[in-house]
This record gives C-alpha cells, structure tokens and sequence, in this order.
C-alpha cells in the first residue's frame, strides 16, 4: 500500500503546487506591471512602437506597442497597454489567456463614444476555471470566472465584453481602428443590458445653491440640471436603479467634490466657478458607480 499512497501524495503536491504556481505567477505579472507610470496627456513621448522611431502624444501610441517596448519604456498609455503587458509576461510561460476589450456601461461612455477598459483572463490548470484579472487596477476580480459572462464590474466601472479571445487575434492595430471598434460595441449592447447596469444620478439642489434672490450661486447650475436631468431620456436609456446626488455650493473657484451619505444618496459640493459641464457629469456618475461597485465594509 506505501507506493500507492506515495504516488497519491505525490500527484496532490503536484497538483497543489501547479495552482500555486499560477497564482505566483499572476501575482508577479502584476506588481511588474505595477511599476508602469501613465503617459501624460499633453505631453510628446519619443518611443518604439513596432519597432519604429516615433514621436506624439498619448493617443497616438494606443494599441501600438509591443510587450518588449512597454515594459522597457516603464510608460504605459492606459488599461490596454497595462493589459498587454500583463498578457505577454504570462504568455511567455505558456499559461492559457484571454484578452478581454470592454465598453463602459453608463451615460457618459454614450455621451463620448470612447470609454472602456481592459482584462485579462488566466486559466488556472487545477480548477480548470478562469481567473479574471484587472491588471490597471492591480487587482484580481475573481477566482471562478464564468468565461460565458457578457458583463463585469471592476473599479473602474461596469462593462460590457466586446471583444474575448487570444491579443495575438485581437483586430484593433491602432488608434482610429480603437474608436471605430469602441463604437461598433456600444451599438452591440443590449437595451435591457444599459437599463439594468446604468445608474440614474436624480438631482436635487441644497438650500445653499441659491442666492438671496432665487438665484443659483453657479449661472450655469440651471442649464447643467436642465440637460443632465434629461440626458437618460436623450440616449434612450430606462435605468432600474436611481440614487439621489444632492448638490451644495462649494465656495468660490471652480473645485467639487462628493460624498456618499447613504447607501443610495450623495452629496457634491461644487465651485460657484465650475463650469458645470459633460466633464463634471461623466466624473459625478463615475464616482457615483464606482462606489456602488464596492463591496460592502
């Protein structure tokens, strides 16, 4: 009975260690692609991409660069290049993956065309399950992927999977055919998808946004409730979950900032300068669905 129970032992420690070393694994892929620093906007990079010499700002370089290049530059231009990254240094040891571009789930990404993010999924040969990976965020969103799912959250935001398969397959070459593919993948979402992920910000308005006279403190604070109030009917959007943003004037200058005061209730000072614009709305809604995607302390 000895050599049976040898071989036993010996096949679970194997087992046991493969899993292990995938985890390892994951884990060193990410805190080397920790050490990427993001590209500046504004600001003009000189680096190989594809081999070639070339000069320009952030966006000229998305979806340009090789694994080698990215990692040598220590620069990174966002989740794409974060993703590509991690990909490449697990491809090398030859573990299975999946390479997965998303679009953002909210009114913002309909109002820009071009918001989204990227993951990465890693086989783990012992549970033969996925383990899905958010390497700009540093994090791992869970043990027991189901590879079938149309949708996930991360902290980035909510996302719809556009694109899943091999990065060598992956079509997108450059920074044109990204927005044309970001696109075609808001078209191909679900309306029942956008209506059960997309979270109605309903506004209201503290005592302290008025002057004496009736008057808002910001004059543009009357035609941001106007157009935000109504932008989810503008898009066709029918959100099963609303939340409360309550607004406070924030002082003089142009600065905001929010707060969570409920489970479905925030407050957000805002600058009587502020220009009170899509910008502001996308950074309100952003941090109002990122902070839903937290689980509870």
């Amino acid at each position: 009975m000895r050599p049976i129970v040898l071989v036993v032992g010996l096949v679970m420690a194997l087992s046991a260690t493969a899993a292990a070393s995938v985890q390892d694994d994951v884990d060193a892929a990410l805190a080397q692609v920790a050490k990427l620093e993001m590209m500046k906007a504004g600001r003009t990079y000189s680096l190989p991409a594809r081999g070639e010499a070339t000069t320009g700002r952030i966006e000229d370089f998305l979806c340009r660069r090789e694994l080698d290049e990215i990692l040598s530059s220590g620069l990174s231009t966002g989740c794409g290049d974060h993703a590509a990254a991690f990909y490449g240094l697990l491809r090398a040891k030859g573990i299975s993956l999946r390479y997965i571009q998303v679009v953002e789930l909210s009114a913002a990404s309909l109002l820009d065309g071009f918001s989204g993010h990227t993951a990465v999924a890693v086989k783990d040969p012992q549970t033969d399950r996925w383990i899905l990976v958010d390497p700009t965020n540093n994090k791992v969103l869970s043990k027991e992927w189901d590879s079938s799912s149309q949708i996930f959250h991360s902290p980035a935001g909510r996302f719809w999977i556009g694109y899943i398969g091999r990065l060598e397959d992956y079509p997108v070459k450059t920074p044109a055919q990204l927005k044309t593919s970001f696109r075609r993948m808001l078209r191909m979402v679900p309306a029942a998808d956008w209506d059960h992920e997309v979270v109605r910000l309903d506004f209201n308005s503290t005592a302290s946004m008025f002057r004496a006279d009736g008057s808002f403190v910001n004059s543009r604070y009357s035609a941001f409730l106007e157009r935000y109030s109504q932008v989810y009917d503008d898009l066709g959007l029918q959100p099963e979950k609303w939340v409360t943003v309550e607004f406070a004037d924030g002082g003089p200058g142009w600065q905001g900032d929010c707060k969570r005061t409920r489970a479905d209730a925030w407050k957000c000072s805002v600058g009587r300068e502020s220009a009170m614009n899509q910008q502001w709305f996308t950074w309100v809604e952003r941090y109002v669905m990122r902070q839903l995607n937290e689980p509870p302390h």
